[in-house]
């Protein structure tokens, strides 16, 4: 494997690690303040638990990223050629987990808004 490739794959792993340990967080902690969040608000109450749904699943398409990056690692030493950090396997659950994660920071953010 080539050292940018190397790079590349620890970006990939690294980055997928942050945002899983960032949405296991957030929902904590929501969780934990939720009657100090929304004591009043009624959207509050369902965009809350609606950012939870989307934390959730960037959580299971980053284990999902997490493992299509060790199948495509192995897969290539198998073979003897280089991985390609833009497989398609990689890739989808990757972006599915970003998007998931830029949803539930936004539902968050909205009902911590309308709460005020």
């Amino acid at each position: 494997m080539t050292d940018w490739t190397e790079k590349a794959f620890a970006l990939i792993v690294e980055v997928t690690k942050q945002v899983i340990v960032l949405s296991t967080a957030v929902i904590t902690l929501s969780i934990t303040f939720m009657k100090d969040f929304v004591v009043t608000a009624h959207a509050g109450r369902t965009l809350l638990p609606t950012s939870w749904l989307a934390f959730l699943l960037s959580i299971v398409a980053g284990l999902w990223t997490l493992l299509a990056t060790v199948g495509a690692q192995h897969k290539a030493a198998e073979n003897s050629c280089t991985p390609d950090p833009y497989a398609k396997n990689m890739v989808g659950p990757a972006v599915v987990q970003l998007l998931a994660f830029a949803a539930g920071v936004l539902l968050t953010v909205v009902a911590g808004w309308r709460s005020l």
